[in-house]
């Protein structure tokens, strides 16, 4: 558990917040198209200029959920920064940003596997009193 113990100290740290954001925005070349049109345009009742609107306010929503995921790191709010991986692959998936879901589902499980060993009693052999 010692290298999970460590790994959750670098997730909630600063630059773990810096690595967090840019593994969910681009730190990786995108395997999947960025947008699934039909499902925006589905999402947009097909109009184009609302859904411009539509990507407009979902990314102004993504930078003020990830600002608010950046005090979950720095507090150790887990809770915090739970809700805001959900927001943002729930408005993602509603979008069709695809790619953008994903990465944020794989943030999610990270997180979710970090959490439940942070959780998890220390083991009487592993020197805990």
């Amino acid at each position: 558990i010692g290298t999970c113990d460590h790994h959750c100290d670098e997730m909630l740290s600063p630059m773990a917040w810096s690595c967090n954001t840019a593994a969910i925005f681009q730190s990786q070349p995108l395997e999947m198209p960025l947008l699934d049109l039909s499902k925006a345009l589905e999402a947009a009742c097909g109009d184009i200029n609302f859904l411009e609107q539509l990507v407009d306010t979902f990314f102004m929503g993504s930078k003020a959920n990830m600002q608010k995921m950046q005090q979950g790191f720095l507090l150790g709010r887990n809770e915090i920064v739970k809700k805001c991986l959900g927001d943002l692959r729930s408005s993602a998936a509603l979008l069709g940003f695809r790619a953008l879901e994903a990465r944020v589902s794989g943030c999610e499980e990270s997180c979710a596997r970090c959490w439940a060993a942070l959780r998890r009693p220390a083991h009487p052999d592993d020197g805990a009193a």
